[in-house]
């Protein structure tokens, strides 16, 4: 394998440790290594990135059901059983309602939940041509994050005020059902209708602090890797493994003042 792309991720590292250690880039510079540092980040999609394709139509689906349909269906409009220029990602965790899942166990998760919430899949087919020749090929990828972070003070903040304004929406509908006279009922209206502006203005904060990266903070690892296998005169037992991959990202979110710290890693 060529050490011209090991080479060059290694100056991409170089320059970005300068920027941590207070190297300041003219700005084309940055613009330049902004895009290289993207390429080099854990892909979403790794399957797409082995085959080097960027599919505008992907099927994400949301439950096993769905998914299924979607494969039956594109591989009905096919020659093949394998459909052609196919891509779809899914994280099987995410297929089955997670209507117990609480704020604790999404944001402060073991290992073993961690690994289960972030594990993705993707798949991708392509035809590539090489010499006159078209080779169907597939990809497939995992992504999954073993560190995630934590939840920022703001959020947990945020969320405690949550719970008591909601229990306290409860007492107030609990009283406005007790109350004797009319003056019981109106001071609970009033009461219930304040908490419920309230109920409603943390729930649009907590929404735009979840928007923000998830509101994480603290040290978090990705890991993604992927393989691209083709298939010469579209024979199964003529396939052979073509492009590998792996991708590593690990950072650190400092909540204040507010920094990323990043390392990465690639090998193709």
């Amino acid at each position: 394998m060529s050490r011209a792309p090991i080479r060059a991720a290694a100056s991409i590292l170089a320059v970005a440790a300068g920027l941590l250690a207070g190297v300041r880039p003219v700005p084309a510079q940055t613009d330049s290594l902004a895009v290289e540092l993207e390429r080099l980040k854990t892909p979403t999609s790794p399957a797409f990135v082995i085959l080097g394709i960027s599919p505008t139509a992907v099927e994400r689906p949301t439950t096993p059901r769905a998914f299924a349909l979607g494969l039956v269906s594109s591989s009905l409009q096919a020659d093949d059983l394998v459909p052609d220029n196919y891509a779809a990602e899914f994280a099987p965790y995410w297929l089955a309602s997670r209507r117990t899942l609480t704020f604790q166990d999404y944001y402060h998760p073991s290992l073993l939940q961690r690994l289960r919430q972030t594990f993705s899949v993707s798949f991708a087919t392509n035809t590539v041509v090489e010499s006159d020749d078209s080779l169907p090929a597939v990809g497939a990828g995992f992504r999954v994050a073993p560190f995630v972070g934590r939840a920022s003070r703001q959020l947990d903040s945020l969320v405690a005020n949550l719970d008591h304004v909601q229990d306290s929406l409860l007492n107030a509908r609990i009283a406005l059902r007790r109350a004797r006279t009319a003056a019981d009922s109106a001071a609970a209206l009033a009461r219930q209708a304040a908490l419920s502006d309230s109920n409603r203005a943390l729930t649009s904060q907590i929404r735009a602090e979840m928007n923000d990266d998830d509101g994480r903070v603290g040290f978090r690892m990705q890991i993604a890797g992927g393989l691209a296998a083709y298939y010469p005169g579209n024979q199964f037992t003529a396939g052979k493994i073509g492009r590998t991959g792996l991708w590593g990202t690990a950072a650190y979110r400092l909540e204040n003042p507010g920094v990323d710290l990043i390392a990465l890693a690639r090998l193709l």
